[in-house]
C-alpha cells in the first residue's frame, strides 16, 4: 500500500510539471543561427528570485570564445545563477546577456541548449577500504 501512494504521489509531481505554464518564451528562428561561436558577454544584468532581493545586481562580464574562467565565491553568492541564467533556465531581471553578440533571447532555445555544456562541481568522497 504504501508503495501504491508513493507512486501516486509522484504521479501527481510529474503532472503538475507537465501542466505547468512554461515560462521561457523561444523567440528565436532557427534559420537565422547557423553556428554559437561561443562569445559571451552580460551586461548591466539583475536578477532576483524574490522581488526586492536582488542576487545579482549590475553584474558585467565577457568571456571570449575558447576562454576558460572559474566562477569562485561563497555559496549564495550567485555562482550557479549566472550559469542557469546563461542557458535560459531564467531570465534577468533588468539587463541583456549577449551571445555572439547578438541578445540571446533571438537564438532557439535548441540551438542554445544544443551549444551548451554544462558541468556540475559534485564532491566525491571515498571511504577508506
Amino acid at each position: 500500500m504504501a508503495e501504491f501512494i508513493s507512486a501516486q504521489t509522484a504521479a501527481e509531481r510529474v503532472i503538475s510539471l507537465i501542466d505547468t505554464e512554461v515560462e521561457i518564451k523561444d523567440f528565436g528562428e532557427l534559420s537565422k543561427i547557423k553556428r554559437i561561436k561561443g562569445d559571451i558577454e552580460f551586461k548591466d544584468v539583475y536578477f532576483s528570485y524574490k522581488e526586492g532581493e536582488d542576487v545579482l545586481e549590475d553584474f558585467n562580464l565577457k568571456v571570449k570564445a575558447g576562454q576558460s574562467i572559474a566562477l569562485v565565491g561563497e555559496t549564495g553568492s550567485g555562482k550557479s545563477t549566472i550559469v542557469n541564467l546563461l542557458c535560459r533556465f531564467y531570465e534577468p531581471t533588468r539587463g541583456t546577456i549577449f551571445i555572439d553578440g547578438m541578445d540571446y533571447k533571438t537564438i532557439p532555445l535548441s540551438k542554445l541548449h544544443s551549444s551548451l555544456g554544462y558541468v556540475l562541481q559534485t564532491p566525491h568522497l571515498l571511504a577508506a577500504l
